[in-house]
């Protein structure tokens, strides 16, 4: 998986507990928390505290679940991004979820 720093192609500065990350291959530094509310699940990286993190947003349209996308997605959100997919064969009619809807531990 052939990624930009975390800052992506604009350069934006997501916090120190981010900088140096270019390796994408294998899982990353963080560990993470999947959290799911309807249809929509999110995984949330283990930061620290104030560290700004990029989102992934996966809109599936190809038919196949997001599930076959969750190695990809988990792997991204070891790396410090918050990743959100949709459960659903149909992101057009999935259900949404707003961050007070996601349980929090």
């Amino acid at each position: 998986m052939a990624l930009a720093a975390a800052g992506g192609a604009g350069g934006t500065n997501h916090g120190s507990c981010l900088d140096g990350i270019t390796d994408y291959e294998n899982a990353g530094p963080f560990k993470f928390e999947a959290k799911s509310s309807g249809s929509v699940k999110i995984w949330v990286p283990a930061v620290p505290a104030g560290c700004k993190v990029p989102v992934i947003h996966l809109a599936n349209g190809t038919g196949a679940s997001c599930s076959s996308y969750q190695g990809a997605l988990e792997r991204m959100a070891s790396h410090g991004f918050l990743t959100h997919a949709t459960r659903t064969r149909r992101p057009g009619r999935a259900t949404r979820a707003s961050p007070r809807s996601i349980p929090r531990s």
